[in-house]
């Protein structure tokens, strides 16, 4: 029912385990006779974790533009519909797979129902994140390996859980308060300039065959970070060339901002209330080596910036507007190509900390439920910048990776936003 107001011309089909009590809750609920007949003709009967039946369901009606896991919510089960239906014929070439509800995974009773837990090797009370074998994993993982070539071999867990036997399998990603989706990959062609418009919740996240698009100038603030550059220009023209075909933008209103410039988030966000208007984009320039630790200084400002209470107050940031983490896209092709076997397989193990902050704040939005915040110790995880994700999480409604492996964090309006003051409502104890 959620999905209907978004996808109204849609044939909609259903996996029940128990098709009799769902039509008898219909019933007792005095649902239309209408309804009940649909799920007669559009229902398929069994476990969405076997796949003889998903196989035959998938037969049946499919194959399907748009799967939505929103069943047991057992982390075994979610983590199934992830190995499977991205590999799966079921699921069309640019067909999204979403799957809700994961701030399950943080919750201690669900910790058994992980796809490789065994009672005789696993304390109940280990989180399975700490093991990699939860969708919150796979989401959090495939990112960082897109953007930056990190976290694509296998975590603690095995090889069946390694992230880059999915990275071409995927070519989109977009992580909201407690749910995921990943698309499939697909090739057409872009479509003309004249079917694109600028909605008031602009999410790039969208395919350029969406209408969210822009088609007038943008009005962008490239923040450049410390470091060697592949260009001297204030957007890339790599950048520049893709936010032009992505958008549509009929040119940009560049305003430079270099972090080396301004030494604290006070001096930044003076220069930029400086800025007139509204920006409806922030396009950060990340340096070549910005692995190296003489650049951490500035990695570490940007996110103090954009994490800001008094950036988040200042509506500098127009509604639906982009923060693009740029720059990492030139050494992510061969580095997934040949990953690194010394670098880090687990999220903690990262030091760089612009991607240290991509990977806890995927963490935070995924497995926090909406309304609460973090607990630096929740399952085992420990969040680096603990304050300013809690901020983050409230001002950025989604964050994706897109086929180009450009980041976006998305300014969300205010009926996708978080609380302001969350509070926390995570039930479980600190383990750590």
């Amino acid at each position: 029912m959620t999905f209907m107001p978004f996808l109204p011309r849609t044939t909609y089909h259903t996996l029940e385990l128990n098709v009799s009590a769902c039509k008898a809750k219909y019933d007792a609920n005095h649902v239309p006779v209408e309804l009940s007949r649909y799920i007669d003709e559009h229902a398929c009967h069994g476990s969405s974790a076997d796949v003889a039946v998903v196989n035959a369901c998938s037969a049946k009606f499919g194959p399907f533009d748009v799967v939505i896991d929103d069943g047991s919510h057992m982390l075994k089960h979610t983590s199934f519909s992830f190995l499977f239906w991205l590999k799966s014929p079921g699921l069309v070439p640019g067909g999204y797979l979403i799957i809700e509800d994961l701030q399950v995974t943080s919750w201690p009773d669900w910790q058994s129902s992980a796809l490789d837990y065994d009672a005789e090797k696993h304390d109940v009370r280990q989180p399975a994140v700490v093991r990699g074998t939860t969708v919150v994993n796979y989401a959090q993982s495939l990112v960082l390996c897109k953007l930056s070539g990190l976290l694509c071999l296998a975590p603690q867990a095995g090889e069946e859980h390694a992230m880059i036997h999915y990275v071409d399998l995927v070519d989109q990603i977009i992580v909201a308060p407690e749910a995921v989706a990943f698309r499939k990959p697909r090739h057409l062609p872009v479509p003309s300039s004249s079917s694109r418009k600028l909605t008031s919740d602009l999410c790039i996240a969208l395919d350029a065959g969406s209408d969210s698009l822009f088609d007038r100038k943008a009005k962008v603030l490239a923040l450049r970070l410390e470091g060697r550059h592949l260009s001297d220009e204030a957007v890339s023209p790599s950048a520049a060339q893709h936010l032009q075909a992505r958008l549509g933008a009929r040119g940009f209103d560049v305003t430079e901002l270099r972090l080396a410039s301004c030494a604290s988030v006070t001096a930044c966000l003076s220069s930029i209330s400086r800025i007139s208007g509204t920006l409806d984009l922030i396009v950060v320039e990340v340096p070549l080596d910005s692995s190296n630790e003489s650049t951490w200084a500035s990695q570490q400002l940007l996110i103090e910036l954009i994490g800001s209470s008094d950036f988040l107050i200042s509506k500098k940031l127009a509604v639906g507007g982009i923060v693009m983490i740029n720059g990492y896209q030139p050494r992510s092709i061969s580095a997934v190509k040949t990953p690194d076997a010394r670098g880090p397989r687990i999220a903690k193990a990262i030091s760089e900390p612009l991607l240290a902050f991509v990977a806890d704040f995927i963490m935070q939005q995924l497995a926090t439920r909406t309304g609460s915040h973090h607990n630096p110790r929740w399952a085992g995880y420990a969040v680096r910048n603990a304050q300013v994700i809690d901020r983050a999480i409230v001002l950025y409604s989604d964050m994706s990776i897109d086929s180009r492996n450009s980041l976006y964090l998305r300014r969300g309006d205010w009926h996708h936003r978080r609380p302001a003051t969350p509070r926390d409502h995570l039930k479980h104890k600190n383990i750590g």
